[in-house]
């Protein structure tokens, strides 16, 4: 099925360890999806970056992120735009 249109926005953890992208499409049935990457680099200062991490904010969970107020509302305002059909 060939996509219409697809949107995507990307959202940064506010510890900077992952980003989320969420894509939409609209097309015979309009959906979104969301991806979760892990951001950090196998190198010396990414494991050291890391470290500071676990030690700041705890043990790391791989679908788990830190949301700013603005983000949170910016990812809500982009899936409220993904049309919604009720008769599905």
């Amino acid at each position: 099925m060939k996509a219409i249109w697809e949107k995507s926005i990307y959202i940064s953890c506010e510890c900077g360890c992952d980003v989320m992208r969420i894509t939409k499409w609209e097309d015979q049935d309009p959906s979104a999806s969301l991806c979760i990457f892990k951001s950090s680099g196998s190198g010396f200062w990414s494991k050291v970056k890391h470290a500071w991490q676990y030690l700041k904010y705890g043990e790391f969970y791989y679908n788990d992120m830190m949301l700013t107020a603005e983000d949170a509302h910016r990812m809500a305002e982009f899936l409220k735009s993904v049309p919604y059909n009720e008769e599905a």
